[in-house]
């Protein structure tokens, strides 16, 4: 699924296909989320629909920010990751922005702490993203 791509009725594009895929991979996200940061963090070229699967995951799946998802996303920032995603022949088509699958991520991680005020443990994570964030 390019994030990238406007749809359109004509477009040609197998939008349940897409759908399923994600949702195959969320839920083997939420089966094993430190697998898929592991894959993630290991891999040449991150594959997009994973990635895209844990960055859904960490906004309702607490195992998400404890598997080691924050401090991966503030790597990508930092770091930037590859990407085999190409300019689209149709300039009106954006190139991807490979900053905001990890932005969204670090967001999904901060909300979902702030709504759920009963893990003790939280508090560490947003330790390790504010010292992330500003080293």
């Amino acid at each position: 699924m390019d994030q990238s791509h406007f749809h359109t009725p004509d477009c040609g594009c197998d939008h349940d296909a897409d759908a399923r895929a994600l949702a195959r991979a969320m839920a083997n996200v939420k089966r094993d989320p430190q697998g898929a940061v592991r894959t993630l963090e290991s891999a040449h070229v991150p594959e997009p629909m994973l990635f895209q699967a844990v960055v859904n995951c960490s906004l309702n799946v607490p195992r998400i920010r404890r598997s080691g998802a924050p401090a991966m996303f503030l790597r990508f920032i930092k770091e930037g990751y590859r990407s085999n995603a190409e300019p689209h022949p149709d300039p009106s088509i954006l190139p991807p922005r490979q900053w905001e699958r990890p932005v969204i991520g670090i967001l999904n991680i901060l909300v979902a702490i702030r709504d759920d005020k009963s893990q003790a443990q939280d508090s560490a994570i947003v330790s390790e993203l504010i010292r992330g964030i500003w080293a």
